[in-house]
């Protein structure tokens, strides 16, 4: 199954019983489901499990889905129901986790980098898990292997002025995923 399917088409294939089309659509929307409900107030642990919800319920629902429709909004009612069911029966407020500031946003690098060791997923890496493939890829040329512009742009073979733009939208995400306003302090 190829990567490049549209979500839309991913569905349509997986109600016609690809079994590929789950495991590509799970990979490419796991991190953006988790950073939904981390948004929404979830702590870490139960937004990983709201996830697990979240793509359950898809499974057992995707007999619902129209084909020719636009399948992310439509997952995404399902998310937000699993986020407010959760939030509903108690689930653990991320009281216990601090809001980036904004002069973190200019050291990404150091805060990408997973610790295999702990047990919760850094907020960060799940903000950048959120952005679609080619902004994350953008960031991380960009800021974990500290390439220009320029540089970019012959890897990528598009425009600089292109390049600057998409990055910029992809620094506001993940302002707005960790709530770092742009002038700095929490949102």
């Amino acid at each position: 199954m190829a990567d490049s399917l549209s979500d839309d088409e991913l569905l349509e294939a997986w109600i016609y019983g690809e079994q590929g089309a789950f495991d590509i659509f799970y990979k490419r929307h796991s991190g953006r489901v988790v950073a939904y409900a981390l948004k929404r107030g979830l702590c870490p642990e139960d937004a990983e499990e709201t996830a697990q919800v979240a793509f359950l319920k898809l499974h057992q629902n995707i007999e619902r889905y129209e084909i020719g429709k636009q399948s992310l909004p439509w997952f995404f009612t399902i998310v937000h129901n699993c986020v407010l069911d959760k939030l509903r029966s108690g689930g653990k407020a991320k009281n216990n986790l601090q809001r980036l500031p904004e002069s973190e946003l200019d050291n990404l690098p150091a805060l990408v980098v997973p610790d295999s060791e702990s047990e919760q997923v850094p907020l960060l890496a799940m903000a950048l898990n959120s952005l679609p493939e080619n902004a994350r890829n953008l960031v991380e040329m960009r800021l974990q292997n500290d390439l220009s512009f320029k540089e970019i742009s012959k890897v990528t073979g598009k425009s600089e002025v292109s390049l600057r733009k998409n990055y910029s939208r992809s620094i506001e995400i993940l302002r707005q995923v960790l709530g770092v306003s742009k002038k700095g302090g929490e949102k």
